[in-house]
């Protein structure tokens, strides 16, 4: 009984923890799914908010884009108006013809299928090619009030139109650019591919900018399916029309989609276009995991803030950046159109100075160096007009302009301005050219010097020992045609075959740690292959790393003249040895001419040239200085400056022809311009003048106008004696013989520098009196540790001290004046003492010429008039640096007893003439002529 108690008690028990077990388990499952239930609501609820949350960032993301992508196409119209207004401008200057303008654009990498020039009536102005549909052409004429306009039609295309003044009448300047060619302008791809565009116009009319490559077909497929494209254009046509810029989701056939549009371009204008919803989400929204916890929740929210917050970032930067870009992009345009009249303007100061060294200079070393000089400074201007048109071989508007040129010529620049660099460095410059080459050929001679120059540069800068080796050989391609080959051979540092890559790229130089001793900037050869490349040839390297390199390329020119330019070294070293002192071509005292240039340097220079010619030379610094001097003086031949501020040339010279009365109106008038451009000559004389002539001036090209349009009667050829270079050599000199023992003074050169024993002696008496000024004004820059204006007076004393023989002195004031510009500090600690010593020892060596306080009782009183106009005289000698006649005038005026107020500045300006310091002499006699 008890057994069987205990086995009933057992299974109760055991009843009773199968319940427990069960209520446990349900109460399990029920918190299970309670639990489940509460967190899928969070979940859902999360998921929601957050879902929310991502189409509103996606439809900001969307907004973005489509403000980038308006902006984008906003930028391309103004760009595209901007440069067709530089276009219309270029032409209403007479820069350009109709032709090369409308061929320039029509040959833009944009691609426009139609350029050209319409009147009011809608026929075409000559050189345009076409006229424009009626529809179309009375939609630009808009054109006619000053406006721009942007038209687009379908078939016809895009059309972009500006005016243009052509014969004192407005004309519409248009480009045209077709259907299939908007992509290339104005094509954009969001998404990694995805996405369509396209840009409609106010008439209703459309053309596709962008298609997405990743599913193109897709999106051709989605807009030909039966009712897509009308629930499409309800939902977004209408709304961007009334409010400007719309982004919106879109569902068709259960696809989600972003669908925008936005005006553009004052609301002519408005792009539409669409983009799965996936390309713009990437995913984020099925990411629904994170949302089961607090924390998950939280992190994606800080990522999702995070991320558009960084990328909001990002976008404003970069639309920074390329507003930068752009203002940056447009001032060094600007520059570089602007600065070709002003940096012309110093070189034609230099080489007028070099023909005045040339004319009167009887050194052969002085004359040689000067010639080379002149070689160099023609040259550089070639190189300096290549470097202003970088700009344009970026902007791929580079000419090639093909003339007649000599080969020989071209040769001779390059031997000239190459063997003196190869000579400091102690290598052997070999120049060959076949010597059956014709000598006459038609291509663009300043482009190939300038390639030629730079390949030979390079050579020399990377070569240390050996040779440079120029060789120009031919192959007649037909008649009238040769494929002239060009060769440039050295023995330098070679190029890696990994570097050969690197040789094109702009600004990016070989090995720049072993090279960063040679100067350069990189450029040289990119602009060489561009050039070439401009000229339908390439430019070819062979190199061996640690031998040297060979570059070569052809190059095709027509025949002009088939006369052998033969040997063209040996030519070019006879035309030194025989160089002829400069003599004028003819006199022309009774002739009057004037000059007008805003330059006063200029002005000079022409001066200078024509100085022994005894022409007699007026001056104009402005086109209203012209005017007034022409209404009240007869000239012969009138020369005037082309760029002048407030009223340039062309405008100067139409006030001229209109004066009444006018005792100019057969003057000969003749343009001066720095701009010497294929054209030139027509466009000045289409404006009335007689002929032009370039700067930097000529000498012999301004003497033979001179003489072809002077009156005959005022013109005296002059002819030449073979004895006239021996005159002055045969003269005796006649020196105190004191002067012969003073050591360390060349007393031939000083006489042969000063022209003459009088004048010599008058520069010595100069020299001598202004030595303790001069040296002491250097010890105190010295002592101040005031480098520039110390570097300034060694400077003045090497040229004063060559002057009168003082040789040692003048080569010793040269090496401390290269010291001063070059910063070698120890170099002038060292070496400025020892100078100031040997500059002193000649007060006793000069003594008998220092002037001492002497009586001038005994002298006339000048007269104030004549001592103005002894003034007057010097501040013409000085602008011209003529130190004979500074001398003469020192003579003249020391036979008078000048006025007490006067003695002080006279003897400050003898001493400012002996250092040869033109502007101080100028400010000294700006300053003594107000008292006079």
């Amino acid at each position: 009984m008890s057994f069987g108690k205990d086995i009933t008690d057992s299974a109760k028990k055991s009843d009773l923890d199968i319940d427990v077990v069960r209520g446990i388990t349900a109460r399990a499952i029920f918190e299970f799914i309670m639990a489940a239930i509460v967190l899928c609501g969070i979940g859902y609820f999360a998921h929601c908010h957050i879902n929310n949350l991502l189409n509103e960032s996606m439809a900001e993301s969307v907004s973005r884009n489509v403000g980038t992508i308006s902006h984008s196409v906003e930028h391309e119209f103004e760009q595209e108006i901007h440069e067709m207004h530089l276009g219309a401008s270029m032409l209403e200057k007479g820069q350009v013809s109709v032709e090369s303008l409308i061929n320039v654009s029509n040959a833009f990498e944009r691609g426009t299928d139609n350029t050209g020039i319409l009147y009011k009536d809608g026929s075409p102005v000559e050189g345009s090619p076409k006229n424009l549909p009626e529809h179309e052409f009375n939609e630009l004429a808009a054109v006619f009030e000053g406006e721009d306009v942007i038209i687009y039609h379908k078939g016809s295309g895009l059309i972009f139109a500006v005016p243009v003044e052509l014969n004192n009448e407005i004309c519409i300047f248009y480009q045209q650019y077709s259907d299939k060619d908007i992509p290339k302008l104005f094509g954009i791809v969001s998404y990694d591919g995805e996405g369509r565009v396209t840009l409609g116009y106010k008439t209703g009319e459309w053309t596709e900018i962008s298609l997405g490559e990743a599913n193109g077909k897709f999106y051709d497929d989605l807009y030909v399916t039966p009712g897509f494209f009308e629930a499409y254009s309800k939902a977004i046509y209408n709304e961007t029309l009334e409010n400007g810029r719309v982004v919106k989701p879109f569902d068709f056939n259960g696809q989600s989609y972003w669908i925008f549009g936005s005006y553009v371009y004052d609301k002519d204008f408005a792009i539409f276009g669409m983009v799965k919803r996936e390309a713009v989400s990437a995913g984020v929204d099925y990411i629904h995991t994170v949302m089961l916890g607090c924390i998950g929740l939280i992190m994606l929210i800080l990522i999702m803030f995070g991320r558009y917050s960084i990328k909001n970032v990002e976008n404003k930067e970069l639309r920074q950046e390329k507003l930068m870009a752009l203002q940056a992009s447009q001032t060094k345009s600007e520059f570089l159109s602007n600065m070709s009249h002003e940096i012309r303007t110093p070189i034609n100061a230099i080489l007028g100075m070099d023909e005045m060294i040339l004319r009167e200079s009887k050194e052969p070393n002085t004359l040689e160096y000067a010639e080379n000089l002149r070689h160099a400074g023609n040259s550089l201007l070639g190189i300096i007009n290549d470097i202003l048109d970088f700009s344009k071989i970026e902007a791929g508007k580079m000419e090639i302009i093909p003339v007649e040129y000599q080969l020989s010529s071209l040769l001779n620049d390059l031997v000239n301005m190459i063997h003196t660099r190869a000579d400091k460095k102690g290598l052997r410059f070999i120049a060959k050219a076949d010597p059956d080459i014709p000598c006459i050929l038609f291509g663009d001679e300043i482009r190939i010097k300038q390639v030629i120059t730079n390949i030979l540069t390079n050579a020399v800068k990377y070569t240390e020992k050996g040779s440079v080796t120029l060789t120009v050989d031919y192959y007649e391609k037909n008649n009238d045609t040769i494929i002239m080959t060009v060769k440039v051979q050295d023995t330098g540092i070679g190029i890696k075959p990994e570097d050969l890559s690197k040789l094109f790229s702009a600004f990016e130089r070989i090995e720049e740690k072993r090279n960063r001793t040679i100067e350069g900037t990189g450029l040289g050869m990119n602009i060489t292959q561009q050039l070439l490349h401009l000229m339908n040839s390439k430019l070819q390297v062979d190199s061996i790393y640690g031998e040297g390199s060979m570059f070569w390329f052809d190059i095709e020119q027509k025949i002009v003249s088939r006369e052998p330019i033969g040997d063209f070294e040996e030519a070019f070293r006879n035309s030194l040895k025989n160089h002829k002192e400069y003599h004028e071509k003819f006199t022309a005292p009774d002739a009057s001419i004037l000059v007008v240039d805003d330059t006063v340097m200029n002005l000079t220079v022409v001066k200078g040239l024509l100085k022994q010619t005894q022409i007699k030379i007026d001056t104009a610094e402005s086109g209203k200085e012209c005017l007034d001097l022409t209404a009240k003086k007869k000239y012969d031949v009138i020369f005037l400056d082309h760029r002048m501020p407030e009223m340039d040339g062309m405008e100067t010279l139409r006030e001229m022809q209109l004066m009444t009365p006018n005792p100019n109106h057969d003057t000969p008038v003749i343009s001066l311009t720095a701009n010497a451009i294929s054209g030139a000559r027509e466009q000045y004389l289409a404006a009335g003048f007689k002929d032009y002539l370039t700067k930097p001036i000529n000498s012999t090209h301004l003497e033979n106008m001179l003489i072809k349009y002077l009156p005959k009667d005022k013109v005296k050829i002059t002819k030449v004696s073979d004895d006239a270079e021996t005159e002055q050599s045969a003269e005796e000199l006649n020196l105190p013989e004191w002067l012969a023992k003073v050591s360390g003074l060349n007393t031939k050169e000083g006489v042969e520098h000063c022209g003459d024993v009088d004048d010599y002696l008058a520069a010595l008496k100069v020299y001598a009196n202004s030595v303790t000024s001069g040296a002491d004004e250097i010890e105190a820059y010295y002592n101040a540790e005031d480098w520039k204006n110390y570097t300034t007076k060694v400077h003045a004393l090497k040229s004063s001290s060559r002057v009168i023989g003082a040789l040692e002195l003048s080569e010793r004031a040269k090496r401390l004046e290269d010291a001063g510009n070059a910063g070698y500090i120890d170099e002038i600690m060292k070496d400025t003492k020892p100078l100031l010593e040997l500059y002193r020892s000649y007060i006793e060596k000069l003594k008998p010429l220092i002037e001492t306080e002497e009586d001038n009782s005994n002298k006339p009183l000048i007269d104030e008039v004549e001592l103005a106009e002894a003034f007057e005289a010097m501040k013409d000698a000085a602008a011209t640096f003529d130190y004979d006649s500074m001398m003469f005038i020192f003579q003249s005026l020391d036979e008078y007893k000048l006025p007490e107020n006067k003695i002080e500045p006279y003897k400050q300006i003898k001493e400012a003439a002996a250092k040869l310091d033109w502007e101080t002499i100028n400010n000294l006699l700006s300053e003594a002529k107000t008292d006079v």
